[in-house]
């Protein structure tokens, strides 16, 4: 992600009430625990009674949010995309390497000697442990490695 969209996310967060939110049928905003009433925590009042804590960076944050979500998900499915192309990369670079017609699968047959290279069997599980961490990330398996697509 561009250095400075991260900027203007964290900025954005700045002050912020700590979520997660929620809104009601009242028209208010606030903290989730609270969905029903929000004498108490209000995050924003949509008629313009900013007097509880945080009020105005909250709605500065609300209006930040409209651009910054979009941007946020265009880059995050640009990155994405280019992941998925890196892991097809790594892949196919794995099996040339380490694949069972591989180059380190011809040293093991056509050498007379012990296989002489420990260093890359270390990289051979290397990659194939980040392989499966990249398929769960992407696929959004967080008990395998990845990070779950509701984050």
């Amino acid at each position: 992600m561009s250095d400075d969209l991260i900027r203007r996310a964290r900025e954005a967060l700045v002050s912020v009430t700590p979520g997660p939110w929620s809104y009601n049928s009242m028209g208010e905003f606030g903290p989730a625990y609270d969905d029903d009433y929000q004498a108490f925590g209000m995050i924003c009042d949509p008629v313009g009674e900013c007097d509880w804590p945080n009020a105005v960076d909250n709605a500065r944050f609300i209006a930040a949010a409209r651009d910054l979500v979009p941007a946020l998900a265009d880059r995050l499915e640009a990155q994405e995309a280019l992941l998925r192309e890196a892991m097809e990369v790594l892949g196919k670079l794995h099996h040339a390497v380490c694949g069972e017609t591989g180059f380190a699968q011809c040293v093991r047959d056509h050498s007379k000697t012990i296989y002489p290279w420990p260093a890359l069997d270390v990289a051979d599980h290397a990659a194939r442990a980040t392989l499966a961490k990249l398929r769960a990330h992407l696929d959004g398996r967080a008990d395998e490695g990845g990070v779950p697509n509701g984050i």
